[in-house]
């Protein structure tokens, strides 16, 4: 992943409280996650309000309110090496 470098102006009081919170990291570092989050909940946000637009019609809500049983899922596959992580948002 390229980086861009970029001037910002930001106060320094946000900065060291952030960074306290999640363990020293570098303002770039925490420029850099605080986006990173900001989209994960911008596309939840959004993914909610179209929800909402069009809600589930009656079969599709008995579907989602079937009971699952998850015991198949408890096994020791390692499904991180078969199909790779993503720890992008």
């Amino acid at each position: 992943m390229g980086k861009k470098k970029i001037t910002i102006t930001v106060d320094p009081d946000t900065v060291d409280r952030a960074s306290r919170l999640v363990g020293g990291a570098s303002t770039s570092g925490l420029i850099d996650r605080a986006l990173r989050e900001l989209i994960r909940v911008e596309t939840v946000r959004r993914d909610i309000v179209a929800y909402r637009a069009q809600p589930p019609d009656e079969i599709e809500a008995l579907i989602g309110a079937t009971p699952v049983d998850h015991h198949d899922l408890t096994d020791d596959t390692d499904w991180d090496a078969l199909y790779g992580g993503d720890d992008q948002p």
